[in-house]
């Protein structure tokens, strides 16, 4: 019930115009030419409205952060995260594991010790609105759910 699609910018998922997937009489309109994804979101025994729950696994650089205070306020750690996400992904969606996986290839310096190294640096990323949280999406506690996301180019 409070699920949109939305309209997909070159390296930003999230662009422009969002549409709800129940009618709400909301006017906006898909027009030709437009990249779209249209996501449904399934629940048996639930109400069929998303919340957030879990953990959070997957995140996603905020792409209105501007990179010119950032590199002032943010440690160390938190700087060199910053520049393996910009360089890998981008403002493209990441999870931990990728991060994981890209820092043992490109940076092992960074990827040694602690298996959770990357937690801390990006809270604070998070924190300060550079990274954007996408927690799972849940209905009601012990309900069974799905969510898909279908990619259209409105011709």
């Amino acid at each position: 019930k409070n699920l949109t699609g939305h309209m997909i910018g070159p390296y930003k998922i999230h662009a422009g115009k969002s549409l709800p997937s129940v009618n709400t009489g909301d006017q906006t309109r898909m027009l030709a030419g437009e990249l779209w994804a249209v996501e449904t979101f399934g629940s048996v025994g639930g109400y069929g409205y998303v919340g957030h729950g879990g953990n959070c696994s997957h995140f996603m650089r905020a792409s209105s952060a501007a990179p010119t205070w950032q590199s002032s306020v943010l440690s160390a750690k938190a700087t060199d995260l910053l520049e393996l996400i910009d360089k890998r992904f981008g403002t493209l969606a990441f999870c931990p594991r990728w991060v994981v996986q890209e820092a043992e290839r490109s940076k092992p310096k960074m990827a040694k010790g602690n298996q959770m190294w990357w937690s801390s640096p990006l809270d604070e990323l998070c924190n300060l609105g550079v990274v954007n949280r996408y927690p799972p999406l849940a209905d009601l506690q012990g309900s069974y759910t799905a969510q898909y996301e279908h990619t259209v180019l409105l011709g």
